[in-house]
């Protein structure tokens, strides 16, 4: 599974899961995946977002291919690694995308 797969890409990037929890509440670099699915689409109505998507799918894209587009609360700006737009394949991101998307 391409979320757990590492390295990830071209470029050699750390998987999802090195640093996205699936777990409620834990933290291990980057926010809790858990519950994502339902979220996301909340996270494009808050009045800090600045991104330009309209969907929860177009926002979890967003988030892997320009991770500072917005920032959760309690964590930086630069966090995530760049390069996964650049080193996945569009197919890869979308699949990605797909899978967070189911993740309750």
């Amino acid at each position: 599974m391409l979320f757990t797969k590492s390295p990830l890409g071209t470029n050699k990037l750390a998987s999802c899961v090195s640093c996205h929890s699936l777990e409620k509440g834990r933290t291990i670099v980057g926010p809790s995946l858990a519950g994502v699915g339902a979220t996301a689409g909340q996270r494009i109505k808050e009045a800090n977002y600045k991104g330009l998507v309209k969907t929860a799918a177009e926002y979890l894209h967003e988030s892997i291919v320009d991770s500072d587009a917005y920032v959760v609360k309690g964590f930086g700006k630069g966090i995530m690694p760049k390069g996964y737009g650049e080193g996945l394949t569009p197919q890869e991101v979308d699949d990605l995308v797909a899978y967070i998307a189911s993740i309750k």
